[in-house]
């Protein structure tokens, strides 16, 4: 039908049938026509959509994506780089060196690749990461599965016992839009789930971030520019908005560095555990509200992956999820803000409220509280404790301040009896050789030999408690 019309038009156009058609015939003719114009129009319209559908599959499938030491890249036909997405933080082996990422595997039209622990769909195309997900170990392999909606993942688990073993391997059929398995974290090498953090840190070169020096005006500006370009092809990474925030605020453009921490507490596709710890990176730069909006929905990612917070005792758990935010915390001490020492306290209890030693340390924070006089505060902080002491482990810090108590006391024990023994064979020894027999192996001690090691005990039993308050003190600071 088209090929008629079509060949209807062109004969119109050579005026054929226009000069033998008159009256009705000829309205009727220049109806037909024009229909036939209109039908050619839209067949050509849809040609057209087929052309262009079929040369955007073939654009798709033309980018051929690979991986090098720290870096993924893709090709187009030609074999020329189209894009490129820096992991400068997957790194490893005995001098520190750039790593390849593992992958890339295609599952029907979508493409992944991992580095550490993270699982990454990218847009082969664009040359952008779509999405990421944290596994329970360190990835070292991928491959496709027999089951179109899963993929072949090989993980690396560290094996603790025996010391420097060699790490398991754990071979899982993952669905890729499934939950990740393993709920929880069970491998050995926990640096692994701070892919995204190390990459964002080690974008802006050697930026010391534990004591944040005021770098120069040049470094400054280049690293708000490298964290801004790599935001672009990372949209799963809160650290790289966090940091770009913490060096505009040291430019003094307030609004650009608000708004970048802003989109670091509600970048949709960061994954649960990078919020929690991109919580702290806020509460450092005293971006409160950002802090606690990337706290909650990091700790609503943490339940609903399965974890029942209340049954983790392991304080690893806190320290690789939710570190302290030290500095923020030492300023809200030293300014008296007991208020805001308590919030950030508050959100370690919400994420592990029966962890190991936390009946001690919320007991003693309670304390330091009423010293605050903030004796509401130190209520709730009373009765936490009373519910950490229901943990598997109850007890464990009195448990190890009794321990630090009594070594010291042990130890001298043992030293006091070691030179009362001296004393006492020496004296007995030279005895016997004044009167001619032979040295003994066995001590003949005195009284006075006897009373001097219950008095060398007793004094350092004595100075073993007050060694021990010092050394629980130190633990109790660590543990926080």
């Amino acid at each position: 039908m088209f090929l008629q019309h079509l060949g209807k038009f062109f004969r119109w156009r050579r005026g054929d049938v226009a000069e033998t058609l008159a009256g009705p015939e000829k309205r009727r003719a220049r109806f037909s026509c024009t229909l036939g114009k209109v039908r050619l129009l839209f067949a050509s319209f849809l040609i057209a959509i087929g052309v262009l559908a079929f040369t955007g599959q073939a654009r798709a499938g033309s980018v051929r994506v690979e991986t090098r030491a720290g870096a993924v890249v893709g090709r187009g036909v030609d074999g020329a780089e189209r894009w490129t997405i820096d992991h400068p933080g997957l790194r490893g082996g005995a001098n520190n060196d750039l790593l390849v990422p593992v992958g890339p595997v295609t599952v029907g039209a979508r493409t992944f690749y991992a580095v550490g622990a993270d699982l990454l769909e990218l847009d082969a195309e664009a040359g952008r990461i779509l999405a990421r997900r944290r596994l329970p170990a360190r990835i070292d392999a991928l491959a496709t599965s027999d089951d179109s909606g899963k993929i072949h993942v090989t993980l690396g688990v560290a094996s603790q016992y025996p010391p420097n073993a060699p790490d398991d391997r754990v071979e899982i059929e993952m669905a890729i839009d499934g939950a990740p398995p393993g709920r929880g974290y069970f491998m050995g090498h926990v640096t692994e789930l701070w892919s995204a953090l190390r990459d964002a840190s080690r974008v802006v070169g050697s930026y010391d971030w534990e004591n944040r020096p005021a770098p120069s005006a040049q470094f400054r500006d280049d690293a708000i520019a490298a964290l801004e370009k790599q935001e672009k092809v990372d949209p799963t990474n809160p650290f790289l908005p966090a940091f770009r925030g913490y060096f505009l605020g040291l430019a003094g453009r307030a609004d650009e560095a608000a708004h970048a921490r802003a989109a670091a507490a509600d970048l949709p596709a960061a994954c649960f555990a990078d919020l929690l710890r991109v919580s702290t990176v806020l509460e450092e730069d005293d971006a409160r509200e950002a802090a606690r909006r990337a706290f909650a929905r990091g700790l609503d990612g943490f339940r609903a992956s399965g974890v029942r917070s209340e049954r983790v005792g392991a304080v690893l758990v806190q320290m690789v999820l939710l570190p302290p935010p030290r500095h923020a915390m030492a300023r809200a001490i030293e300014a008296g803000d007991a208020a805001r020492v308590d919030e950030m306290v508050d959100r370690a209890a919400a994420l592990l409220p029966r962890a190991e030693a936390a009946d001690a340390v919320f007991a003693d924070f309670g304390a330091w509280l009423r010293t605050k006089g903030r004796a509401d505060l130190a209520e709730k902080w009373e009765k936490r404790a009373r519910v950490a002491a229901t943990a598997p482990t109850p007890g464990m810090n009195r448990f190890g301040r009794d321990v630090d108590a009594v070594l010291p006391y042990f130890a001298g024990a043992v030293v006091a009896t070691i030179l009362a023994a001296l004393v006492a064979g020496a004296r007995a020894s030279e005895k016997r050789r004044r009167a001619g027999r032979a040295p003994s192996f066995f001590a003949s001690p005195r009284a006075r030999d006897v009373l001097g090691v219950v008095l060398a005990l007793a004094l350092q039993g004595y100075l073993g408690f007050v060694m021990a308050a010092r050394v629980s003190a130190i633990g109790l600071m660590a543990a926080a």
